[in-house]
């Protein structure tokens, strides 16, 4: 069952120090693909996704000030690959908190 997200509902993931919101990019990309091994399907409960999402927004929002900070001149998309990068294994460190 898919789900429609309406971009302004979406929560920022950084604030500045005073609170004016930053303009950034919104993720808008989908992916409509199998599961890599079909064989091997994950099936949560919605507590578990929920459970799921607590534990991978704060090391996302992490993964993406480090990689931020540790180059000041990186574009969005970058960044964002390079988080992308590190997506499987939080994912994969957060589902394992939840079982």
């Amino acid at each position: 069952m898919s789900r429609v997200i309406h971009p302004e509902s979406l929560p920022i993931l950084t604030e500045t120090a005073d609170g004016t919101p930053i303009d950034l990019p919104v993720l808008r990309e989908t992916v409509e693909d199998p599961l890599a091994n079909p064989g091997q399907t994950l099936s949560l409960t919605s507590e578990q996704c929920y459970k799921l999402a607590e534990q991978l927004l704060p090391r996302i929002e992490t993964t993406l000030l480090d990689t931020v900070s540790s180059s000041p001149d990186i574009d969005w998309q970058s960044a964002m690959q390079e988080v992308r990068r590190h997506l499987p294994s939080l994912i994969s460190q957060a589902s394992e908190k939840i079982r």
